[in-house]
């Protein structure tokens, strides 16, 4: 699953499509992370997400002056690009668990009692909050409602 939308979003990557392990899924994603997200990719992201630009710069910590200077660069480095992939994979995990990318952007912009009345985004700001929401999203797929 994870290879067919980096493919969507990055289509200049040749990876196999094939059943792989997740682990050779996030090697991928981790190349990916090393060698610089495009902007490209964040505006995808962002529109699947249904979320304006603003606001996921907020999400992932980067400013709209530091977003527009790397329009020009054509890449964000290793740390932005890690905290936008980590966006991309919990939006990835959460259209898995239910089902759609509307069903997905909806629950990841909804506050959750399970999350102390915090939105699974404002969670996945840092990777400790994007793990609790990964745990709830597996929580979920497991059939434990919280």
């Amino acid at each position: 699953m994870l290879t067919k939308e980096i493919k969507r979003y990055k289509p200049q990557l040749k990876i196999r499509s094939s059943k792989k392990s997740t682990l050779l899924n996030l090697a991928s994603a981790q190349k990916l992370v090393e060698n610089g997200l495009t902007p490209k990719f964040f505006d995808q992201l962002a529109h699947d997400l249904n979320i304006n630009i603003k606001t996921f710069c907020d999400i992932v910590s980067i400013t709209t002056r530091t977003f527009n200077r790397r329009k020009l660069e054509k890449k964000f480095n290793r740390e932005e690009s890690d905290r936008i992939m980590r966006i991309y994979l919990l939006f990835q995990f959460a259209k898995e668990v239910l089902g759609s990318k509307e069903e997905a952007s909806s629950w990841l912009k909804t506050p959750k009692l399970a999350l102390n009345e915090k939105t699974p985004l404002d969670l996945a700001k840092t990777e400790i909050g994007s793990r609790e929401v990964e745990a709830l999203l597996g929580q979920i797929q497991h059939g434990i409602f919280s």
